[in-house]
């Protein structure tokens, strides 16, 4: 594609007449030739190039041709002759240089220059030493901070590792005194309690493992306890029990079992206790969060009252339901305290909502119920009573609805029927029934192009452009969505191919009417094809050439 643009500009650049082409490659020649016996074998080698080029069709073609060869030659034959007398040049004046420097050492000039340059290496190397010397004590000094920064470094990590003992320790003697604590709150069983735990854990492993034990001896042992499960231990019973638990010990595997289960259970109290600290804790830093932030709410020596207890209850708890009653009170607490406050946030909308309104209606007889909607619901804010808050939101709401917002829907619903009736009258005039059927022939139109485009059966044609004496040929093609040059589809719109060639395709009006611009450097060429008539014209520097398609 691009070749087939800079050929064209090719063609429009060069004479169309034979007897001007061969005047005009005459004189390149003898420009030529001339640059050749003056040495100018770049310029000369330039000029035959453009006479010897396919394009320029002359008698001077072939001697161009034969002179190109022989300007390369001679202009390697100089590059030789060059470089040996360059190389003929730097030698002599080396020798030169060299024996005038031996003539000058001998000199009185050349000896005094020899002993300063003496002396000069007697200080160099003094200074050198000198310099060495003080490398040395720097060294020394560098490696001795260095010491000392590594011993400081390392006893900053032994502090601070011991810092780390000392904190974990700490850590873990409080973490135990705080499982002790727990552990504390855990209900202690009776000993009714544990003898029906244990029967109940063998009567579950024993399902699971019918083989672990002597059956017989076993069932005789549940026969003998059964009272125990009724609710009864005495002594006996006691000693009985015993007796079952040291027949138990010779399985190793519900040992282990019992054990497992006893750990868990004791883990899961451990756990629920844990749980319901962390959500007092938790509850307590809320209600904190209230007195920080609410100072002037009516609740808040309630709520310092209510800190003080629960902080006692947690410090020192009597019981896992003691924390768990107190947790759920300071639950309430804080639930009625945040619903208080997006009601009051509800409120406080609501208020600015109707200050809207109310700018809005000055002058009117609105105003004045307005400002009593506001001040109900600011006294209702103050008093922090949520029941209230919600019977005045709703009160103003219905105002809002009734007042504004209903008249709104009613004359927007009024309009909506209007517009309806109206577009159904307009519909029915002259130029409602005119603008129906042109939009049925747009539509109809439309769809017959994009049926037509569906099944479209594609076009391709080779199109002949003259200038002058010269022509060139272009094959175009298109299926119906892409319009193809010399065989390259091409894109809607700006397409660059590199920096110097860009191509812009645009739909024309018309059936299949396209016009494609190639641009390339600062000249353009203009294609017109239309795919339905098979035509096309090529226009470039303000000339048109009508293309012969076939």
């Amino acid at each position: 594609m691009k070749k087939s643009f800079i050929i064209l500009i090719i063609l429009f650049s060069l004479p169309s007449n034979t007897a001007t082409s061969n005047e005009y490659m005459k004189s390149i020649l003898r420009d030529g030739n001339y640059m050749f016996r003056n040495g100018n074998f770049d310029g000369a080698i330039g000029m035959y190039e453009i006479c010897a080029n396919q394009y320029n069709i002359s008698k001077y073609q072939n001697k161009c041709k034969d002179n190109i060869a022989k300007a390369k030659k001679a202009k390697r034959i100089a590059q030789i002759k060059r470089l040996a007398e360059e190389t003929k040049i730097i030698e002599e004046k080396k020798i030169a240089d060299a024996k005038a420097l031996e003539e000058y050492k001998k000199s009185p000039a050349g000896i005094k220059e020899a002993e300063e340059k003496r002396i000069a290496e007697e200080k160099r190397l003094a200074k050198k030493k000198r310099k060495e010397k003080e490398r040395l004590a720097e060294e020394k000094a560098a490696k001795d901070k260095k010491l000392a920064k590594e011993k400081a470094a390392k006893d900053k990590k032994l502090a601070k590792e011991k810092a780390a003992k000392e904190k974990k320790l700490a850590e873990e003697k409080l973490a135990k005194k705080e499982l002790e604590k727990i552990l504390s709150l855990i209900p202690a069983q009776t000993d009714l309690e544990k003898a029906q735990n244990f029967i109940n854990t063998l009567e579950n492993f024993v399902k699971q493992n019918p083989d672990e034990f002597d059956i017989i001896r076993l069932s005789e042992f549940f026969i003998i306890i059964k009272p125990i499960s009724n609710g009864f231990l005495d002594s006996k019973l006691k000693n009985d029990l015993k007796l079952l638990k040291e027949f138990t010990n010779s399985s190793s595997a519900f040992v282990e079992h019992y054990k497992i289960l006893e750990e868990m259970s004791v883990g899961n109290e451990v756990k629920k206790i844990d749980q319901t600290i962390s959500s007092l804790e938790q509850n307590i830093k809320t209600i904190k969060g209230f007195l920080v932030n609410n100072s002037d709410s009516i609740d808040f020596e309630q709520w310092v009252d209510d800190l003080k207890k629960a902080k006692k209850i947690l410090n020192n708890p009597n019981s896992h339901d003691e924390l768990v009653i107190e947790n759920e009170r300071l639950s309430n607490v804080v639930l009625k305290e945040t619903k208080l406050a997006e009601e009051k946030i509800s409120a406080k909308l609501i208020i600015v909502e109707l200050k809207q309104y109310l700018r809005l209606n000055l002058t009117t007889d609105l105003a004045p119920p307005i400002l009593d909607q506001i001040k109900s619901l600011e006294q209702a804010i103050k008093k922090e009573n949520i029941e209230d808050i919600i019977s005045v939101e709703n009160i103003s709401k219905e105002f809002i609805f009734k007042k504004f917002e209903e008249p709104r829907l009613i004359a927007a619903e009024e309009k909506r029927i209007a517009d309806a009736k109206a577009l159904e009258e307009y519909k029915k005039s002259p130029a409602g029934i005119k603008e129906a059927e042109e939009k049925r022939l747009v539509k109809k139109k439309r769809l017959a192009e994009k049926k037509r485009l569906a099944n479209f059966k594609p076009v391709y044609f080779e199109c002949s452009y003259r200038a002058g004496t010269k022509t060139i040929f272009i094959s175009w093609g298109y299926d119906g969505k892409t319009v193809s040059f010399e065989g390259f589809p091409i894109k809607m719109g700006k397409n660059r191919q590199d920096e110097t060639f860009m191509t812009i395709l645009e739909k024309k009006s018309g059936k299949d009417n396209f016009k494609l611009t190639s641009i390339y450097s600062f000249l353009s060429t203009e294609y017109l094809v239309n795919f339905n008539e098979r035509s096309s014209t090529a226009t470039m520097f303000g000339s048109v050439m009508r293309g012969s398609c076939y």
